[in-house]
C-alpha cells in the first residue's frame, strides 16, 4: 500500500515535464487510490476532476507557475 503511494509520487515527478499537469495528476491520484481498501473508480474519477480544477486555478492561474499543463505531443 505504501509502496503504491511512493510509486505514484515518483510517476508524478518523472512525468510532469513530459506528460503535463493533467495526465500526471490523473496518474498520481489513480495509482495512489488503488492503495486504499475502500477503492472506488467513481470516487477516484471525482477526485481527479476536482483536483485538476483546483490545481489549474491555484497553480496556473493564481500563482502563475510555469509548467506544462498538457502533454508535449498535444501542444506542439
Amino acid at each position: 500500500e505504501m509502496f503504491l503511494v511512493l510509486v505514484a509520487v515518483g510517476v508524478f515527478a518523472a512525468g510532469l515535464p513530459y506528460l503535463g499537469m493533467v495526465v500526471s495528476i490523473a496518474l498520481l491520484i489513480g495509482i495512489s487510490a488503488t492503495a486504499s481498501h475502500e477503492f472506488s473508480w467513481k470516487e477516484t474519477a471525482i477526485s481527479i476532476v476536482v483536483l485538476l480544477v483546483m490545481s489549474e486555478l491555484v497553480f496556473v492561474k493564481g500563482l502563475e507557475l510555469q509548467f506544462p499543463v498538457w502533454p508535449k505531443f498535444l501542444v506542439q
